[in-house]
């Protein structure tokens, strides 16, 4: 755990080769630290190391009411200092694709390389939707229309799901990915971990992940050019 100034704890974890190179992880949404373990056996193979951190509200990280996206950025320097790491890559998964472009635009100094799986882009983007899973079209463009209300349904309607019976979603989840996808969400061992995940995502309940999922609808892309 990494205490904060402001009294808050990001948790963390390393995976892999830990005396390998170290790659710093943008988990997905609406999971967490966990999520790295996916890739340890890459990690461990190749050398290097994953630093996966919950951010506020998902997993063991304290909840934040007031945080914006670019906030991740002094929370991931913090963590780097904290390792004794000057410089190294960044991943970004799904959700965590935002919060990799501030590290890498804000942090230049910091980090050397970026790297995007399926990144979630700005959903002002015209047509960016098309072809998503329906019910992630629906949540994304009702939190976007509609912040506060789709965080309360979210929070208080979606989030239990995955908390209390992630298998459940998943299964609804791969009737709508190509046959590649849905074989490896049928994975016992792949599946396990994508559980194991959520459950710790949303250990806090939904009130991280509303947040989290107010903050990636409202992600327009300029922020990454901005200046702290």
């Amino acid at each position: 755990m990494l205490p904060r100034p402001d009294g808050r704890m990001i948790a963390y974890e390393l995976i892999g080769d830990w005396a390998g190179d170290p790659v710093l992880y943008c988990h997905g949404f609406p999971t967490c630290r966990l999520e790295a373990r996916l890739a340890q056996t890459a990690a461990e193979t190749h050398g290097f190391s994953l630093i996966a951190a919950d951010r506020p509200g998902m997993g063991r990280s304290t909840y934040d009411p007031e945080r914006k996206l670019t906030d991740w950025v002094s929370d991931a320097e913090a963590l780097l200092d904290h390792l004794g790491i000057e410089r190294c890559p960044v991943i970004g998964v799904s959700g965590g694709a935002p919060y990799a472009y501030l590290l890498a635009s804000r942090l230049p100094d910091r980090i050397n390389a970026l790297s995007l799986v399926c990144p979630i882009s700005p959903v002002n983007v015209p047509g960016v939707m098309r072809g998503m899973n329906p019910f992630v079209c629906l949540g994304l463009r009702l939190i976007h229309a509609t912040p506060y209300l789709g965080q309360s349904v979210f929070r208080h309607l979606v989030a239990p799901v995955p908390r209390h019976w992630p298998g459940l979603l998943l299964g609804m989840v791969a009737r709508f990915h190509p046959p590649a996808d849905a074989r490896l969400l049928r994975s016992r061992e792949f599946r396990s971990l994508i559980e194991q995940s959520l459950r710790e995502g949303l250990r806090q309940g939904g009130v991280g992940a509303a947040l989290e999922l107010r903050l990636l609808a409202g992600f327009t892309g300029e922020e990454v050019d901005m200046v702290p």
